[in-house]
C-alpha cells in the first residue's frame, strides 16, 4: 500500500540479469525509500544466491519472489506496478515488456537484442546499457520519483504496444 513496485516478471536465469537489479537496490532504497521488488517467474537456479546477494547489501527484506503465477494473475500484476524493469544480458523478443506496456506501465529494459526493437528510448520507454545497476538504478529512481513522466511513458507505451502488436494488427 505504501510501496512502490518495481516489477519483473520472467525466468529467473543468470541471462536475465537479476543480479544487477540486485545491485542496484541499495541507490533505488536509498533515494526513494518504501520500494518493493516483485519478481515474478519460475527458478532456473539462480534465486538462492540472488537472495544471498541482497542479503550481503542489506536489501532482502525488499526483494520478493513469488515463483510461478498462472498467466491471469501475471496479468493483474502488471498493473499493481510503478514500473516494470526488464534487466536482461540477452532477450531476443521479450513479450513480457509488451504485456507490461500494454497494461500502460512504464518500462526499464537493458539495450539488448530485442528489447531494441520494442522500445524507442525515451518515448515508449527508457533503455539502459547492460549489465550497469548504476544506470539501471538511476532510470528507476527517475521513474519513482517522476510521477508525472511515468505516467506519460506509460501512456505512450500503451498506445505504441497496442497499436503496432495487437492480434488484429499482427494477423
Amino acid at each position: 500500500n505504501d510501496h512502490k513496485v518495481a516489477l519483473f516478471v520472467g525466468h529467473i536465469s543468470p541471462r536475465k540479469g537479476l543480479k544487477h537489479l540486485v545491485r542496484a537496490m541499495p541507490a533505488v532504497l536509498d533515494a526513494i525509500g518504501n520500494v518493493k521488488f516483485v519478481v515474478i517467474g519460475p527458478d532456473r537456479g539462480e534465486e538462492a544466491a540472488l537472495m544471498k546477494l541482497a542479503a550481503r547489501l542489506g536489501t532482502s527484506d525488499s526483494l520478493i519472489f513469488t515463483g510461478h503465477l498462472n498467466h491471469g494473475t501475471v496479468m493483474d500484476a502488471y498493473p499493481t506496478a510503478d514500473v516494470f524493469v526488464l534487466p536482461s544480458e540477452y532477450e531476443a523478443f521479450g513479450i513480457v515488456l509488451l504485456e507490461a506496456m500494454a497494461a500502460g506501465r512504464p518500462v526499464i529494459a537493458s539495450r539488448v537484442g530485442g528489447t531494441m526493437d520494442i522500445i524507442q528510448n525515451g518515448q515508449t520507454g527508457l533503455l539502459v546499457d547492460e549489465k550497469d545497476p548504476g544506470q539501471l538504478a538511476q532510470a528507476i529512481i527517475h521513474l519513482l520519483r517522476d510521477r508525472e513522466a511515468a505516467e506519460k511513458l506509460g501512456e505512450r507505451a500503451r498506445e505504441y504496444a497496442i497499436g503496432k502488436y495487437s492480434w488484429d494488427t499482427i494477423v
